[in-house]
């Protein structure tokens, strides 16, 4: 009988720990975000190649900027806070 008191304590426990996800409501979410990061990744391209770059140039500079993007909102502790 405590045996199972207590695995059913445990399971209660765990309930209120794990926390509950709204499927729709982070596709909706991630969608909007990988359309931001789309959106400045394009916006890096269109001024490169209105540089005089090529487009395998263009390429590389998005890819650099992107990195160096993410490099800094890491450095900042602001991804937590755009994952959320």
């Amino acid at each position: 009988m405590e045996k199972k008191k207590q695995q059913q304590s445990y399971e209660n426990y765990v309930r209120q720990k794990t926390p509950v996800h709204n499927l729709p409501v982070n596709m909706a979410k991630a969608f909007v975000t990988g359309g931001a990061i789309c959106v400045i990744g394009q916006g890096i391209l269109n001024i490169c190649e209105k540089a005089g770059l090529g487009r395998d140039m263009s390429g590389s500079w998005c890819s650099m900027l992107l990195v160096l993007l993410s490099a800094v909102l890491t450095g900042c502790n602001l991804y937590p806070q755009i994952a959320k």
